[in-house]
């Protein structure tokens, strides 16, 4: 009887080892070429986190204006602002603006940063 037993869980043993190793096989050959972090899309992003108070492109909605949001895409604001003050803005927020730092990783805020330099007029 223990015989059997032990031939039973040697049998199981077997089989979990064969899925897992199979498994770990196919994910280690899968075609993810991008690795474990892919590419920040900015505009995604932006579009996602930023578009319903700084509009669709960078000029802020209507009702944020009148309360003296900038526009993002006029040449004197892009001039005046760093792509460090701009990463830090997002990180920390201002007045109305929820600060994004713990909720973003460092390649986010830099995509999101491109995408504001891509608003400029």
């Amino acid at each position: 009887m223990k015989k059997r037993r032990m031939v039973h869980l040697i049998s199981i043993f077997s089989v979990v080892l064969t899925v897992t190793l199979i498994t770990g096989t196919n994910a280690l050959m899968s075609t993810n070429t991008t690795g474990p972090n892919p590419p920040s899309d900015g505009a995604a992003l932006y579009g996602s986190k930023c578009a319903i108070c700084h509009g669709r492109n960078g000029a802020g909605t209507p009702a944020w204006k009148s309360k003296g949001q900038p526009d993002l895409s006029t040449a004197e604001w892009q001039k005046s602002h760093s792509d460090a003050q701009i990463a830090e803005r997002i990180k920390q927020g201002k007045g109305k603006m929820p600060p994004f730092g713990n909720k973003l990783s460092e390649e986010d805020v830099m995509a999101l940063v491109k995408q504001v330099r891509n608003f400029r007029k």
